[in-house]
């Protein structure tokens, strides 16, 4: 990928770490601006079990050839490593909460209005009713973290009127395929998210709650072993009212085990007293939510998961 960059001599590659950051291939990149999204616990085995520990991971990507380092919202003791890190290689650090921040946060099955203000080290800097084309307040929140990462990279070229123009008319058109997807089929309200660790289902949990209130729906999941189905199942019961389990094939690694099995799955649910349905396809589940009288039917837990749905084209 970074030779077909070179080769087509782009303005600006943007690098996204497939896992961790510290020891992950993307890292010989000398980056202009390093960005750090949410951190949470994902990858244990072999980013570490708790949230400190992974954010030495991720914090690994912030190089002395930044200009900045723009940090999403964390929990304090994730912020004091991100801190820490970028003091000790001399790059400052732009956070939100501290030196920016959105609010008029309005959330609806179209997309997410906001309002972005910079202070602290971004100034004072006002965008009035933005609109990104994503669904819930956390896509707010990660929508004014590219906002400032956009304007650290272009540095002294940054024009207010012009730079606010460009941004308006981005995040209208910005795409993030599975990400509280909404398709409406005959009577139903499917809800496509990959979502795969418990601070993603809590997303998943808030915009749910946020448009659709005291409703409930019909959970289709699976999981790879690695995760933590546990807690999601826990975070999850809140809004489920039946649930279909199953498994699905991981193309990338062809070995079946490293989907959650079948006794694990229905254990995790049961202690839950979900009174989960195991299916023996993602097909076969489908199939059973949308018989179910329920008209909101929410698939997540996995990439894969909604993958393979797509791929076997029921309704989606």
């Amino acid at each position: 990928a970074l030779v077909h960059f070179a080769l087509e001599d782009v303005d600006v590659a943007v690098i996204e770490t497939a896992m961790g950051g510290l020891y992950d291939a993307t890292n010989v990149v000398e980056s202009d601006v390093s960005v750090i999204t949410p951190i949470s616990i994902d990858h244990a085995r072999l980013l570490g079990n708790n949230r400190g520990e992974v954010a030495v991971h991720k914090a690994g990507i912030i190089k002395k050839s930044n200009k900045k380092v723009v940090v999403g919202r964390q929990f304090e003791d994730v912020q004091s490593v991100i801190q820490a890190t970028a003091a000790k290689q001399g790059v400052p650090t732009t956070i939100l909460g501290r030196d920016f921040e959105v609010d008029n946060v309005v959330v609806s099955e179209k997309g997410t209005d906001f309002s972005y203000r910079g202070y602290g080290t971004e100034g004072n800097t006002r965008m009035e009713d933005l609109y990104v084309s994503l669904i819930g307040a956390h896509q707010a929140d990660n929508a004014a973290v590219a906002i400032t990462a956009a304007r650290a990279l272009l540095g002294p070229s940054y024009q207010a009127e012009k730079f606010e123009k460009a941004v308006r008319k981005a995040l209208k058109k910005v795409q993030n395929p599975g990400r509280f997807d909404i398709i409406r089929h005959k009577d139903k309200t499917i809800i496509l998210d990959v979502a795969h660790n418990p601070e993603k289902i809590t997303s998943v949990i808030t915009t749910f709650q946020t448009l659709y209130p005291g409703k409930k729906v019909a959970l289709i999941f699976s999981c790879k072993w690695t995760k933590d189905a546990d807690t999601m199942a826990k975070i999850l019961k809140p809004i489920t009212e039946k649930v279909f389990l199953t498994q699905f094939q991981d193309k990338n690694n062809p070995d079946k085990n490293r989907v959650m099995g079948k006794d694990e799955l229905i254990h995790i649910f049961d202690k839950q007293d979900l009174n989960p349905i195991w299916c023996e396809s993602p097909r076969d589940a489908m199939q059973k939510a949308m018989d179910s009288s329920l008209d909101f039917v929410l698939i997540t837990g996995s990439f894969h998961l909604l993958r393979e749905l797509k791929e076997q084209g029921r309704q989606l």
